[in-house]
């Protein structure tokens, strides 16, 4: 954790309940496995991309839009791009189908008139948006928040993709204003995003230091229309017509399942497992089970050290 904010894993399910948590309706994250039409189709109306990957830091050419017309906070906080990425994703679609809630409608309404760097800045000082940020980190025995990282040390960053004002746009907090990637129309933004991101990833992938695409990993998810009430919704018309139900409840509860599912990894990660852990390892302590355990595994590592220098 930095300056009180935590790292946030890329998962649909920690996206989609950080999004219910700030109050926002009718929005889901699911993950994107391929980068082709066909694939964006299946998860219906498209609000925005967002990628992970990981950050070199290297200068880029790039096309600033300071005058955009968009809702753009950069990255002041560390650890906070995450959110900031969802943040910068849902404000610009407040208007076609994302209901914002009270929370991020009021973060709106007090810093819609400012730049982008103090928007930075305001997400750095509310209370609410850091508390659903840090509900999600993972529950550990120590505190690092003092170590410095290493040049060497793997840092992940997230950016978000939009399409909106007739174009397709980078939303990267760590840049000073919104990047244009490419004209767009209501018939093209869905090809003309993939490119985009494509682009963005051989960009990305071209800093590789290892030479064999190894140095670099990616994550892709959609930030989409939730399913759930709109099958709801079809559900109701098709019972009060007395049609068959059995597929879209099917479907439904298929959703509902995997959002459950969802809930319940959340909540495993952020259990803190270290008392179970400590307890277990002082009951085979006083079974006299432990020494012989760790020697077991000693012997196994060295055993496998040993096979591999053989290679």
């Amino acid at each position: 954790m930095s300056n009180g904010w935590c790292t946030i894993e890329s998962d649909p399910a920690v996206f989609t309940e950080m999004l219910e948590k700030f109050g926002v309706e009718g929005v889901a994250v699911e993950e994107v496995i391929s980068l082709d039409p066909s694939s964006l189709e299946q998860l219906g109306t498209l609000h925005g991309l967002v990628l992970l990957f990981k950050y070199k830091g290297s200068k880029r050419e790039v096309n600033y839009q300071p005058e955009s017309g968009l809702y753009f906070a950069q990255q002041i906080v560390q650890n906070a791009c995450a959110t900031q990425a969802l943040i910068n994703i849902v404000m610009n679609r407040k208007d076609d189908g994302v209901t914002l809630g009270t929370t991020l409608q009021e973060f709106f309404d007090f810093t819609s008139g400012l730049d982008p760097a103090t928007r930075g800045e305001q997400i750095g000082q509310s209370d609410k948006i850091r508390e659903v940020h840090n509900s999600f980190t993972r529950s550990t025995v120590f505190s690092f928040e003092d170590v410095a990282a290493k040049d060497d040390d793997d840092v992940y960053h997230f950016v978000s993709f939009i399409f909106k004002h007739g174009a397709i746009w980078e939303l990267d907090g760590l840049q000073p204003a919104p990047i244009l990637c490419t004209n767009a129309t209501d018939d093209d933004w869905r090809d003309k995003m993939i490119t985009s991101v494509q682009s963005r990833i051989a960009e990305i992938s071209a800093q590789d230091t290892t030479g064999q695409g190894q140095g670099i990993s990616f994550s892709l998810l959609g930030v989409v229309a939730d399913r759930i009430p709109a099958l709801e919704l079809e559900l109701a018309l098709l019972q009060s017509e007395e049609k068959p139900t059995t597929l879209v409840e099917a479907q439904l509860e298929q959703l509902r399942q995997e959002r459950e599912q969802g809930r319940i990894e959340n909540s495993r990660r952020r259990h803190n497992y270290v008392p179970m852990v400590v307890a277990l390892l002082r009951a085979l302590a006083e079974k006299g089970k432990l020494e012989g355990i760790i020697e077991e595994v000693k012997q196994k590592k060295a055993a496998q050290a040993q096979a591999g220098g053989k290679k």
